[in-house]
This record gives C-alpha cells, structure tokens and sequence, in this order.
C-alpha cells in the first residue's frame, strides 16, 4: 500500500513591487528556475524533454535566487537569511551537496563563472554585501567591494580572462578581475537611482547595466570602462536584462514593457507591451533558448518568440499559500492567502477576474454549474463563467463556507447564516461558544467549540441533539461522511476522532498519526477511507474497515498541506503552503 505522486503543479516566482524577480535557465534541460516562497522552482519549458515539475523543498527562510551552473548539473540557490545552498539538479532527489551562510541578509543575486567551480553571492549584510568561494568548499576566492550599500546584481564574465561586475543601491556599478576576485574600478556617473542588473554578453565583449532611473550603460567587458549609455529606452524603472546574443539584449521595464535593444546604436528592435496596470510591471526576464521568459508584479510567466507580436504563452499561478480548494469533474479551484482565485483544468490555471477578493481566500464551495467564496475581506461571492460576483457583505470575518445543495452556510465565530444562492440572508442561528470549524450535511449540521473542545450536532432545522462530545484538543477540521453514518474530527494535536451519527457514539480514536494541527479532512464516496492533510506537511489515507492500518507519505506539501480532496476512488488532490497543487494515486 503506498500514495504516489502523479503530478505537481507548481507555484509562480516571487514578486515584490520595485524589486527584480530572478528568473533563470536551466539551458541543459530547458527549464526556467525560480524561487517561490521557500521552495526553488524548476519548470520545463518550450522544446524540453522533461514533463514534470522539479521543486526543491531544503531552505528553511524565504528563498530569493537561484542559478544554474554553466554546466547543468547543480543549483546555487539563496534566501533572505543569507545562505547558499547548492544542490544538484540532474536527479529528481535534487541532493544537496553543500550549504553556507555568505551573508548577515538576504541574498539578491549570485553568479556562476564558466567552470561551474567559483559563486559570487550578493546582498544585504552588516559587515559585507557580497562573498566569492568555491562551490564545494566554501573556500574564499577574493573580496567583493567598493559598494556602500546593498547590491542588486552580479555577473561573471562567461569566458577568460575572468572579470565579475556589480551593481547596487548605492547607484555604483563596480568591475573586478579575478580570481581570486579584487576590485579595480567604481563607475558612478552612468546611474542616479538603484542598480538593478547587470549582465555580460555572451562572448563577453560587453557588459550592461540597467536601474530604477530607466538608463542602461554599456560596458567593455575586458577592462570595465563605459562605452555608451541609454537613457530613452523605458518610460519605467528596468528590473531585468538578459543578451539575446553578442549584440543584443532584451530589458523588462515596469511600464509594462519588454524590449530588444540593438547594443550598437541603442535603438529598440523589438517591443512587446502589456496593458498600463500596476499588475502588469515586468520585473525580470530571461533567455530561454529559442524564447524569452518574462514575470509581471502578479507572478504570471510570459512567453514570446522574437517572430511573434504576442505571447506564445501565459503561465499563471498561486505565489503563496494555497487556502482553499474545490474540485469537481471537469476542473478545480483554487484560492490564496493574497485573495487570488484559479480554475484550474489538467495543469493549466486559468485567473477568475471581475470583482475579486481582497483578503485570504477562505472556502470555495461548488453546486452544479456555480461556485462560491469566502474571505477574510468578509464577503461572499459567486463564480460564473470565470468572474466574480459579490452576493453578501458581513459585519465580521468568516471562519467557513459548505452547501447542502440547497442553500449555502456560513460560520463565524459565534453565529451560522444561511444564504440562497442569489445571497439573500434566509436565517441566523446563534450559539453561545466560540465556533472553530464545522461541516454540514441533509440531515446534520455539526460545530465544534474552540475553547471547550466540545463538539455540537444539530438537524438541519438547528435544533441540538447531541453535546456529549469533548475532544482533548482544540478541534480545527470537520468532515461527515457522504453517507453521513460518520463524522471525522481533526484538532490542533494530530489526532482525528470518528463518530457515529446514528447513536454518537466513538467509532475509532486509532487516526492519531499526525504529528501537529489538522488542516483538512475528505471522506471518499463510499465511506470506506479519508484522507487527512496537516501541518507537519504529511497526508495520511485512513480506513474504516481497518482503523489501525494508515497510508502515509510524508512531506508532501513543504510548511504544512492545507486542503484535501477525493477526486475518484483510488485518487486525492492537495494543496499547500508551498504554493503546489500535487494529484496522487492511491495503492490500496
């Protein structure tokens, strides 16, 4: 018996308004590599091999970069603590081969050289803003300096004689020659506001460096001195730069624009541009192969052929926490901590627009042809034909969201409404306890206290028929079974409890596998097993012909799963605070 991942559907990098997004290639394998959240992406693109989606799940603080070697087969990746890990990336165990603190802060960017042996880590740092070492040792190979400030980029000439450049808040692009790594110059004429990248050419003959003033300076790249500067390229900041070959380069610019410069004469070869919305802001790109990758402020992935006028693609997804989930037999959807909701049809995420949520997703419901929302911007909204529509407004933040088909239900801390599905209030049932979580049925309605532990069952008309449960820890996820003989509740220990619904009585306190809160709880149709998901990031398939028999597999989801799901007898979907949608089969 055994849960086998079929696949992963991962997150979209990391944005922060004002600040670049690293974006790289993987140009062995065809993948983009990026950061999302404390994970690193790894994403097959265009004319790749590879079908599946590579995260690797070992940093522990938010994750900022990650590069490919020259060579293929390792990651160099950093995070907002100031550690580099470097793992290897050509086997799906992506195992770490070594890991050091470079830094005090968080690392901005880092660079390979040409043999794949030597990093140069960027950032933030108390004493230091950049470290150069060795990538197995950690061996320093010189001294990053002559910036006052914290550095943004860096870049390592792709051929000898080695030279390095970076560029930082303090206006300064710096050239160095190596290794070891020494400093030799400081320009500090080209920019009056942050540097925000800089890159060599392919061969190396030029570097260039763009900034949040909309220049771009170009460099020779043997001896660091300025040839040429550009200052009418953008009507924005540029966040990002990447050579398209020895005399060209691509820049994305927050005025929602993409654009191929000819290095020679400055003059734009090509432009792509985007609606003016805030949303809408390039903060980096990338070459990859034959394309060229791009992330706007809302983490969605552009993709253009240099032939073509529009994108070829749009890659859309969660950055963050993946809240609630609601599937059914065509798609699934999704929603977030930042208010953000997706349909979902195979591997494809579709934004649900109109009048979105501004606040944490809370719970999606579906009945038939429509679906439904909660969030903590307290509303309630309707999904049809892909738009949001608000039904109701509240006067306090809602805990939870379910349906019997015929009417929708809502909790709050001390009070449950019922809706229609046109959002009028139909009636308001009070209680005197604090609620936490709770599940409804045709026939039942249960609700469980936060403070006693207490568990309260109701008929459908909200009259009590049942108190006498008490659970020894705080209960946080409710399931009745869909032939409603049972109800399965989870608490903040681990532990799950079945009752029987015809006389209330214990069915089994054996689920008690998981190690910390229980985020979600699904029966399958037949009643026969569930599936739990929580925040010690396993999911655990438990039996009711066999209580004390469990399925698990650990560290699905990295920082905790937060939904569950059946989607077929031997099949569950899960999402989680690592931004990931993962469909798994089951080996019964």
């Amino acid at each position: 018996m055994s849960i086998e991942l079929v696949s992963t559907t991962v997150g979209n990098p990391n944005t922060k308004r004002a600040t670049t997004s690293c974006i790289s290639y993987d140009n062995r394998n065809s993948r983009l590599v990026y950061p999302s959240g404390k994970t690193v992406i790894l994403r097959p693109i265009g004319k790749s091999q590879l079908s599946d989606n590579w995260v690797y799940t070992g940093h522990n603080s938010p994750v900022s970069v990650a590069k490919v070697s020259p060579s293929g087969f390792y990651v160099a990746s950093g995070d907002d603590a100031g550690n580099v890990h470097i793992w290897d990336c050509s086997q799906p165990e992506m195992i770490l081969k070594s890991q050091f603190q470079v830094l005090s802060g968080r690392i901005n960017d880092l660079a390979w050289d040409a043999d794949s042996n030597r990093i140069i880590a960027v950032g933030n740092g108390n004493d230091k803003f950049g470290h150069c070492f060795t990538f197995d040792t950690g061996n320093s190979v010189g001294e990053i300096s002559g910036h006052s400030s914290s550095i943004n980029s860096v870049d390592i000439k792709p051929n000898r004689p080695y030279r390095a450049v970076t560029g930082g808040d303090d206006t300064n692009v710096v050239f160095f020659q190596g290794p070891p790594f020494k400093f030799v110059k400081s320009e500090k004429v080209v920019h009056n506001n942050f540097v925000k990248g800089v890159k060599f050419s392919k061969n190396g003959k030029y570097f260039v460096s763009v900034g949040a003033d909309r220049v771009v300076g170009l460099f020779d790249g043997k001896e660091g001195d300025l040839i040429k500067n550009f200052d009418k390229l953008s009507n924005g900041g540029i966040y990002g730069v990447d050579w398209i070959d020895d005399e060209s380069f691509v820049i994305a610019s927050a005025d929602a624009t993409l654009k191929i410069v000819n290095a020679q004469d400055g003059l734009i070869v090509k432009e792509w541009s985007l609606e003016k919305k805030v949303e809408n802001q390039f903060l980096g790109c990338v070459v990859a192969g034959e394309l060229i990758a791009a992330v706007t402020l809302d983490g969605a992935l552009y993709l253009f052929e240099q032939t073509t006028n529009d994108p070829i693609d749009i890659i859309y997804g969660h950055q963050g926490s993946i809240t609630a989930l609601s599937t059914n037999v065509d798609s699934n959807i999704t929603g977030s901590y930042d208010g953000k909701l997706f349909q979902w049809s195979n591997s494809t995420a579709t934004p649900i627009t109109g009048e979105t949520h501004k606040g944490l997703i809370v719970d999606v419901v579906t009945v038939k042809d429509k679906s439904f929302t909660i969030s903590w911007d307290d509303t309630l909204k309707v999904i049809k034909d892909n738009s949001l529509t608000t039904l109701s407004k509240f006067d306090r933040q809602p805990l939870g969201l379910r349906s019997n088909g015929i009417n929708l239900y809502v909790l709050f801390d001390s009070e449950l409404q019922v809706f229609s599905f046109s959002g009028e209030l139909l009636s308001s049932y009070k209680f005197e306890y604090e609620a936490s979580s709770f599940d409804i049925s045709k026939s039942f309605i249960v609700i469980s206290d936060s403070k006693n532990f207490k568990v309260y069952i109701y008929n459908n008309n909200f009259d009590l028929i049942n108190n006498s449960i008490v659970l020894r820890g705080k209960p946080t996820a409710t399931s009745i079974s869909n032939g409603e003989s049972y109800v399965a509740i989870g608490d903040s220990q681990g532990k799950i409890l079945a009752y029987k619904l015809d006389d209330f009585s214990l069915f089994t306190s054996r689920w008690m596998f998981h190690t910390s809160k229980i985020n979600s709880i699904d029966w399958d149709a037949n009643d026969d097993n569930i599936v739990s998901g929580s925040l010690d990031t396993n999911i655990i398939i438990y039996s009711v012909e066999k209580p004390a028999k469990n399925i698990k597999f650990l560290n699905a989801h990295k920082e905790g799963v937060n939904c569950v799901s059946w989607t077929g007898d031997a099949t569950i979907v899960t999402t989680g605070a690592d931004a990931c949608v993962k469909h798994w089969k089951i080996n019964f």
